[in-house]
Order: structure tokens, then C-alpha cells, then sequence
């Protein structure tokens, strides 16, 4: 489906007026490109992705709502098409939590019940971790001399 460009714009507009109600950012194009995807998709609206990637997205920026990033937002609605355009940008952080200090793969199993999404950012959230423990009681410690 494709974006209505006049409904981007005149929400768009909204943002750098300040008018909105939670939004408290910048002027940052990329920023508000995010925010403006994030919104579509929790309200459920199917929009264009890639009009937004190929404009430019800030992957860290976190919606003041969930303190998630879009790839959370993706993860928890299951729309694939948005994670494959995250997982092709180099600044995507896995390890990023929610206010629930929930990673993506947790949303994609828990909200969106994808476990080959989730499988897949699991794999994606162990190897950022490195020999980092980011799962259990342990969590946080470094494993030395495996």
C-alpha cells in the first residue's frame, strides 16, 4: 500500500509545530521519519516502509509511549517487511530494552507470536552480546574462558 504524501506532510507539520501531544523532539528529519512510521504502525495503519528508509530513519530513537525502538514496535505488530529494512541498517542495536526491559525477540514471541522472527533476532541479540549474559539470573556478566 502505498503512503498518502499529503496525510505525511500534514503530520509532518504537526511535529515541527509542536503541536502533538507526546512528541518532544527535534527537528531532525530522520527523527521524525521514525516517529511518524512507529505511530502508523501501532495504530495499525500499513504504510510504505521503504518511502520512510529511503528518506532516512534513526533506528536508536525510542517512542516516549513504549521507550521501544521501531524495531520493537516491528517485532511486537509482526511486520516483517519494516524488520528486513532494519535489519539491513549497521546501527541497529539488539540490545536496546523497552520500559518493560523486553529485547525484540521477546515481542516478536510473547506479542507477535513469530518464533522464526524471533528465532532469527535472538540469534541477532546473542552475537551484539558477545560474551555477554543478556538472558536469566546472570544477566549482565561477562562469561570468561569459554
Amino acid at each position: 500500500m502505498a503512503i498518502d504524501k499529503s496525510k505525511y506532510e500534514q503530520t509532518r507539520d504537526l511535529i515541527l509545530s509542536g503541536q502533538t501531544s507526546n512528541l518532544d523532539m527535534s527537528a531532525d528529519q530522520k527523527v521524525i521519519n521514525t516517529q511518524i512510521l512507529m505511530d502508523s504502525l501501532k495504530s495499525g495503519t500499513i504504510i510504505d516502509p521503504e518511502y520512510f528508509f529511503g528518506a532516512g530513519v534513526d533506528v536508536t530513537h525510542r517512542d516516549a509511549e513504549t521507550y521501544g525502538t521501531l524495531l520493537h514496535i516491528a517485532a511486537a505488530y509482526g511486520v516483517r517487511s519494516v524488520i528486513r529494512l532494519i535489519l539491513k541498517d549497521v546501527n541497529t542495536n539488539y540490545l536496546i530494552q523497552d520500559f518493560k526491559k523486553r529485547y525484540p525477540s521477546e515481542l516478536a514471541y510473547e506479542v507477535a507470536r513469530d518464533f522464526t522472527v524471533g528465532r532469527l533476532l535472538l540469534k541477532k541479540e546473542m552475537k551484539q552480546a558477545g560474551r555477554r549474559i543478556i538472558y536469566g539470573p546472570d544477566a549482565g556478566k561477562i562469561v570468561i574462558g569459554r
